[in-house]
């Protein structure tokens, strides 16, 4: 199955990830910066045994152009990353 980027999962360390599974590996860290991927990933867990990751969209390969994720959301990239900007800077803000 397919997934894109709709959350992500920032550790104790400030790692950042696309989902609590880890699945795509590390995006970066939030003190040393990191990018918000565009892309779609192929899912290599079996399954999803996170509530969190559960809620995420997913699609077989052949069914992903009927998924309104990525550059199709109501949500532009630059929007989002304004947005994760600013969360960020407040967060750092506050240490």
């Amino acid at each position: 199955m397919l997934g894109s980027v709709q959350n992500i999962t920032i550790s104790n360390t400030g790692d950042v990830y696309r989902a609590i599974c880890k699945v795509g590996g590390k995006l970066g860290n939030i003190y040393d910066g990191f990018e918000m991927p565009e892309d779609t990933i192929m899912c290599t867990k079996p399954s999803c045994v996170c509530a969190a990751d559960v809620q995420l969209t997913k699609a077989l390969p052949k069914h992903v152009d009927k998924v309104r994720i990525g550059h199709e959301s109501r949500h532009s990239k630059k929007a989002i990353d304004d947005e994760l900007e600013s969360l960020l800077k407040d967060f750092k803000d506050e240490k």
